[in-house]
């Protein structure tokens, strides 16, 4: 059985680095996400350890945004990190660790929420009213140009470098400031906005806009 403490608060300059027991092994500073995700799926404690370590304050600050509950969003990572241990033999390949830990401490943090009535879930008929209610045909022409649209996006994110397609995915799909991009791509907020600008003239190239 692993022997971790969740118990952990987001970190302070003044504190102490956290530290997780493991079983010893040694986690090279600089592997790779490929590399360390690959030893944590093997059963290395280490790795698990480091994941944990390096992922915990973004994952936190990140729920938060979607919950203004901080018990309950440490609840989420603790929910999700022991089922990560657990499942470990059926995970999949992961190449940015950042990325799948956000998506799913996403969908823990909005269920946990729901659960404990911190959302309210608005009935499709009052968003609709006072609205005209659209033709089955319109939603579904609609839905085929929205679906192609969607395809023609994935593309052109696919042809983008790696740190490119991680700089996409935390502004866009996380919606995280850029002081905390640049905390997770491990630089300087300047150089965090100039590769946006960068990224976003490559996809404006491959549109042609």
């Amino acid at each position: 059985m692993l022997a971790l403490s969740f118990n952990r608060k987001p970190s302070t300059p003044d504190r102490e680095p956290h530290e997780i027991p493991g079983n010893g092994e040694s986690v090279v500073q600089n592997q790779t996400d490929t590399e360390l995700w690959r030893a944590f799926r093997e059963g290395s404690e280490s790795a698990f350890a480091s994941i944990y370590d390096r992922n915990f304050n973004i994952l936190f600050r990140f729920g938060l945004k979607q919950v203004r509950d901080r018990e309950l969003v440490g609840d989420a990572i603790q929910d999700l990190f022991v089922e990560l241990w657990e499942t470990r033999e059926r995970l999949g390949d992961v190449r940015i660790i950042t990325h799948y830990l956000l998506t799913c401490i996403s969908r823990k943090v909005v269920a946990r929420a729901i659960k404990a009535g911190k959302r309210s879930l608005v009935p499709v008929d009052e968003l609709l009213e006072g609205e005209p209610v659209p033709s089955l045909e319109h939603l579904l022409v609609e839905r085929q140009a929205f679906d192609q649209r969607r395809k023609e996006v994935r593309h052109a994110v696919s042809q983008l470098n790696t740190n490119q397609q991680e700089i996409i995915f935390l502004k866009f799909h996380c919606r995280i400031d850029y002081p905390e991009i640049a905390e997770i791509m491990d630089t300087d907020t300047k150089s965090v906005y100039n590769l946006m600008a960068r990224t976003m003239k490559r996809l404006r190239d491959h549109f042609g806009f």
